[in-house]
């Protein structure tokens, strides 16, 4: 049985119980006012009584008119008793009973003493049926009463059982869906502010965070499957071409062409692997940045002296024009900086093919933006947004045959990310692009 089901039926058996119990005790209560105001009335009675035989003188008569007469004129039927106790007239008991008035099942009995002449002791009767015949009326408005209040409470009862137990079958469904797999159930419409209110939104709140933690695990359980199709991929290119070249080297002997080949591909694995090296400490690593004070002219200048005869052998134009000769104080990780700018001009280099490619210092209050730009074919806009993904890449065979990873800018991302920083890009296709970022003066 469901639990709107059982609280309904616990909530009606409590009620009609309740209303069984009021009944019963009010036709008893109702009872004993009728019986006790009888008991009133009859003591009245026997007053009047007394006074009518005085008013007679003391005499008493025997035949049967007058006593016919002497009982239409009281309403409960009177027995008259003399000194000793004998009745002598009416249908009660041969001996008078005790003087007072009583009331028992058979009814309502009042017996009075009198001085009147023969007479001693007056008794008046009501019986339990004539109180019952009375109680009759009220009875039945009272039956009419319970069944109108039995009919009102189950309606009541049902829909307050429905009240009580919405956002339990809510959060019971929403429980039954997580177990089938939905990782988020809607409660948003369970607005009450008792407890069970606060159980809804818990559930919801509880439901919420765990449908984000399984879209963040989906997300990174399929990060993790092109990584390591791509790990794959991209180790086994490079070491293929080394065996190749260590093949060809041990039949012909060693020419400057293979070792070139050689070189290549083994300072390609290593950049795979310092990048990836990178990825692993800045998922798992709380110290993966370690901030200080430097002069940020030093790693500018030195990725600009390492690049220069790269960027002059494909007749590039490599500019970095400080603009002071003044140390440029920032606060944050030296190497991770220097890496940063190691990426991103490489990548610059790497993909213009004609033109020039700049390293750029500009102030911004209290930041410096850093960045470089290029003019080279630019990105598509929807590139743009997966730009920093690991493994993306615009064009993969392209990228695969200049020797990229997909990872440079992908771990240019995670540095900035654990600077608090970000990774501006402004690109269009034709237009070239430009890569910058902010850094906090020191």
């Amino acid at each position: 049985m469901r639990v709107r089901h059982k609280l309904t039926l616990i909530f009606l058996l409590l009620m009609v119980s309740s209303i069984l119990v009021t009944i019963s005790f009010s036709i008893i209560f109702v009872r004993k006012h009728l019986s006790e105001r009888r008991a009133e009335s009859l003591t009245l009675e026997a007053g009047r009584m007394e006074n009518y035989l005085l008013m007679r003188g003391g005499e008493f008569w025997l035949d049967d008119r007058e006593r016919a007469a002497f009982g239409s004129l009281f309403s409960s039927s009177p027995s008259l008793y003399d000194d000793t106790g004998v009745r002598i007239y009416g249908t009660g008991p041969t001996w008078v009973p005790a003087t007072g008035s009583r009331i028992d099942k058979t009814g309502v009995e009042v017996v009075k003493r009198v001085a009147a002449g023969p007479v001693a002791y007056v008794r008046l009767f009501h019986p339990r049926s004539d109180l019952d015949a009375e109680l009759a009326p009220i009875r039945w408005i009272i039956y009419y009463a319970m069944f109108l209040s039995t009919v009102l409470v189950c309606v009541f009862g049902v829909l307050f059982a429905y009240y009580v137990t919405r956002p339990l079958v809510r959060v019971s469904r929403a429980a039954a869906n997580i177990e089938a797999g939905e990782s988020f159930a809607a409660l948003a419409d369970v607005r009450r502010k008792d407890e069970l209110g606060t159980l809804a939104r818990a559930i919801e709140t509880l439901s919420s965070k765990l449908h984000e933690e399984n879209l963040r695990l989906k997300r990174l359980h399929d990060q993790q499957t092109r990584f390591y199709a791509d790990v794959t991929h991209e180790i086994a290119n490079p070491v293929h071409n080394l065996l190749t070249t260590v093949e060809v080297m041990e039949i012909g002997g060693a020419s400057p062409k293979y070792l070139a080949a050689l070189r290549s591909n083994a300072e390609r694995l290593i950049r795979l692997f310092n990048d990836m090296l990178t990825l692993v400490r800045y998922d798992s690593d709380p110290g993966f940045i370690q901030k200080s004070r430097f002069d940020l002219q030093k790693p500018l200048n030195e990725t600009y002296t390492a690049y220069l005869p790269s960027a002059e052998a494909k007749g590039l134009t490599l500019k970095y024009t400080p603009a002071t000769t003044s140390p440029l104080w920032v606060s944050a990780d030296e190497r991770r900086i220097a890496q940063v700018l190691d990426n991103l001009v490489s990548n610059a280099v790497k993909y213009t093919a004609e033109g020039t490619v700049e390293l750029f210092v500009a102030d911004a209050g209290g930041w410096l933006r850093v960045g470089v730009r290029d003019t080279g074919p630019g990105i598509e806009a929807e590139h743009v947004a997966r730009l920093t993904d690991r493994f993306y890449r615009t064009e993969p065979s392209r990228s695969r045959q200049g020797g990229g990873t997909g990872l440079g800018l992908a771990v240019v991302h995670s540095i900035l990310r654990a600077h608090g920083a970000s990774l501006d890009i402004d690109t269009a296709p034709g237009n070239g692009a430009t890569f910058s970022f902010l850094l906090a003066k020191a």
